[in-house]
């Protein structure tokens, strides 16, 4: 690649340095990697006429400055390309983007874990499924309450947007929420599941003593879970999912190894 300045006709040189004629041809430029001789390539462009007429005695001594300009500016040029090509080059990663799904029932830790990875895999973020919602005229109703616990509670083209996105920007995506595993697509997509298990009892007993949003009627608690099994599952076609105690304290570095982040590192 050439600058601007390597186009220019001789006429704007001339016009430039004040010199009396000139054509307004261009002079050829050195071959790619051949070993340029100042004063014979300057000959070659006056043999070929397409070299201005000095009005000098001995046009030699111009001949090897404009030549020596001419060289500079090539030389210019091509510094100007390796760098640029450096540039683009320390911007892109030689590893691809890993997705890491966390699913589970309300109140098993998915928000919480995904934090814990966030914070010791460098370059990470975190994308929480529910904060993608439509509008809530869109949000189906049961007994007069909004069912946040189905598929249409969720924008999935936002959600999936906000994935793609991040994984452009991010070395590490985590993706939490209740329906993570919903989406086929997006389990193509998933490098490594993580599914955290919770009991039905220990479930209703944290849900009920979450008070974030005011206390829930028994009937939407058993809904919730109803709803669970039915949208929220791991789904059979997910390989070798890592599954997680949602009763036991999690242990980051246990569930670190069983991610094998080292072989999608390699990617």
């Amino acid at each position: 690649m050439q600058s601007a300045d390597c186009h220019r006709t001789y006429s704007d040189f001339c016009a430039q340095d004040k010199t009396r004629t000139c054509t307004s041809l261009r002079t050829p430029a050195p071959q790619a990697g051949v070993s340029t001789n100042f004063t014979t390539w300057a000959i070659e462009c006056a043999k070929v006429k397409q070299f201005f007429i000095f009005t000098t005695p001995d046009n030699s001594f111009f001949l090897l400055l404009y030549a020596i300009r001419l060289y500079l500016q090539t030389v210019l040029a091509s510094y100007l390309a390796m760098n640029d090509l450096a540039e683009k080059v320390r911007n892109l990663s030689p590893y691809k983007s890993v997705y890491i799904a966390i699913g589970g029932v309300s109140r098993s830790g998915k928000t919480f874990l995904s934090e814990m990875l966030g914070g010791v895999l460098p370059d990470s973020v975190i994308i929480h499924q529910d904060t993608y919602i439509p509008d809530k005229k869109d949000i189906p109703l049961i007994r007069d309450h909004l069912d946040w616990e189905r598929p249409e509670a969720i924008d999935w083209e936002a959600f999936i947007n906000a994935i793609h996105e991040a994984g452009e920007k991010f070395r590490y995506v985590i993706v939490e929420g209740l329906m993570v595993y919903r989406d086929e697509y997006l389990n193509h997509l998933y490098d490594e599941c993580i599914f955290i298990s919770l009991s039905k009892e220990v479930f209703l007993k944290r849900k009920r003593e979450d008070l974030r949003w005011g206390a829930e009627p028994e009937w939407y608690i058993e809904h919730i879970w109803e709803s669970h099994l039915s949208y929220g599952a791991l789904p059979s076609t997910i390989q070798k999912p890592v599954i997680v105690n949602g009763e036991e304290d999690f242990n980051i570095f246990k569930i670190l190894k069983q991610l094998n982040l080292h072989k999608n590192n390699n990617h």
